[in-house]
C-alpha cells in the first residue's frame, strides 16, 4: 500500500515540486525528496486532466441523451489512460535518475577531518571540484590516497566519483568515474606519482585493493620512503603542509637546509588519536654550533593548521651530515602501548614500523 505524501510535499506549490524533483540530489534523502516530488507531480498533472475532460461537456448526464452520455464516457476514458501513461513515465524517470545506494560511498557519510581538509585544499587548488569529501582509503607514510565525489557542472548532483593520490610534493594524479559506472562496476585505476605507480581497485561495495610502488614497505605501520641519497627525499616541490612545517620550524630560529618533507600525519598512525596535531617530518638544517655543520633530522612537529595551539617540535632525533651517509637515522614516538620506530639511510631508504610495547 503507498504510503500518504508528507505534508510539505502536499502544500508545496507546483515550483517547489519541480525544484525538489529535478534539482540536485547530494543525499539520500534529497533522492526520496526528489521520488515524493516526482509522485506529487503526477497526481497533479493526472487530476488536472481529469476535470478538464469532466469540464468539457456541459450537458447533464440525467437528460438521458445516451449519445451525449458516450461521448463524455469516452472523454474520461481518454483522460484516465493519459494519467496512466503519465504515470508510468513518472516511474521509468525515477528508475533512471534516482541515486543507488552504493556501500562503498558510506566514507562519505562523516565529516572530513581537519588533515583531510587541508588535503581537499590541495585538489581544489589544482582545480579539482571537491563536493563531498576528501575521505583517506589508503595512508602510506609518503603518499595518501584520497576519494572524492564530484559533479561534472557547477551546482548540479554528484555524479563522479574519485580518487587521487597525494605526495609530499602534492597531488601526483587522480582518476573519477560515473556514480552509474561506479555502482556497478567501482573504480579501477592506475595513478602516476612522482614516487612510482599506484594501482586502485575499489568495489562498489567497499572492498579495496591498493598497490603502491615498489620502492615502499606500505602499511598503517607507519609508511616509508624512496631508497637513494637522503638529499633526494628533502628536494621536491612542497606541498603546503611542507610549507607549514618549514613555517613553524623558522619561527623556532630553525635555519633549514634542505625540506622539511611531511613523513606521515600522526593522525595517519595506527592507534593514534584521529585529532592528533602533529606530523613526523624530515629536514636538514645548519647545526647551532657553525663547526658542527649541516645536521639531518626526524621529529613530530605540531602544525596549528591541524588543530595545534600553537606550532612546536615535540620531539626529535638529528645526527650530523657525515654519520647520516653512512650509518642513516633511527627516530622513535611512542602512543600508550603501541611504539613506531623510523629508519632512514640511503640503502634502505625511510622504512616505519610499529610494535607493541
Amino acid at each position: 500500500m503507498q504510503q500518504n505524501p508528507p505534508d510539505d510535499v502536499v502544500s508545496a506549490d507546483t515550483a517547489q515540486l519541480e525544484a525538489w524533483a529535478f534539482g540536485r540530489q547530494a543525499t539520500e534523502a534529497d533522492a526520496e525528496r526528489a521520488e515524493e516530488a516526482m509522485l506529487e507531480l503526477g497526481r497533479r498533472a493526472a487530476a488536472a486532466a481529469a476535470a478538464d475532460a469532466a469540464g468539457t461537456d456541459s450537458t447533464d448526464p440525467r437528460t438521458g441523451d445516451e449519445s451525449e452520455k458516450r461521448t463524455r464516457i469516452t472523454r474520461i476514458t481518454i483522460a484516465l489512460v493519459a494519467c496512466i501513461v503519465l504515470a508510468a513515465i513518472v516511474a521509468v524517470a525515477l528508475l533512471v535518475s534516482a541515486p543507488r545506494a552504493v556501500r562503498a560511498l558510506t566514507v562519505f557519510d562523516r565529516e572530513p577531518t581537519t588533515f583531510e581538509t587541508l588535503l581537499g585544499g590541495q585538489l581544489q587548488g589544482i582545480g579539482q571540484r571537491v563536493d563531498a569529501g576528501p575521505s583517506i582509503l589508503v595512508e602510506t607514510g609518503m603518499a595518501t590516497i584520497v576519494a572524492y565525489r564530484s559533479s561534472s557542472r557547477a551546482n548540479g548532483p554528484l555524479d563522479l566519483v574519485c580518487v587521487a593520490v597525494i605526495e609530499p610534493h602534492g597531488v601526483g594524479d587522480w582518476s573519477c568515474v560515473s556514480y552509474d559506472d561506479f555502482a556497478v562496476t567501482g573504480l579501477d585505476a592506475t595513478l602516476y606519482g612522482l614516487l612510482g605507480l599506484y594501482a586502485i581497485d575499489w568495489s562498489p561495495q567497499g572492498e579495496l585493493i591498493a598497490r603502491t610502488p615498489g620502492a615502499f614497505d606500505v602499511g598503517p605501520s607507519g609508511g616509508s620512503g624512496p631508497r637513494g641519497d637522503y638529499r633526494d627525499a628533502l628536494v621536491v616541490d612542497q606541498s603546503e603542509i611542507d610549507r607549514e612545517v618549514g613555517r613553524v620550524l623558522g619561527a623556532l630560529d630553525v635555519t633549514l637546509g634542505a625540506g622539511p618533507v611531511v613523513v606521515v600525519p600522526l593522525a595517519s598512525l595506527e592507534g593514534g588519536p584521529a585529532d592528533d596535531p602533529g606530523v613526523v617530518a624530515a629536514w636538514s638544517a645548519i647545526a647551532t654550533d657553525p663547526q658542527t655543520g649541516v645536521i639531518v633530522c626526524l621529529g613530530i612537529v605540531d602544525l596549528p593548521a591541524l588543530g595545534a595551539r600553537e606550532g612546536a617540535v615535540r620531539s626529535s632525533e638529528c645526527v650530523v651530515d657525515e654519520r647520516m651517509s653512512s650509518d642513516g637515522l633511527r627516530f622513535e614516538a611512542s602512543y600508550g602501548t603501541r611504539t613506531w620506530v623510523w629508519l632512514w639511510n640511503d640503502e634502505l631508504g625511510l622504512r616505519g614500523s610499529t610494535t607493541d610495547r
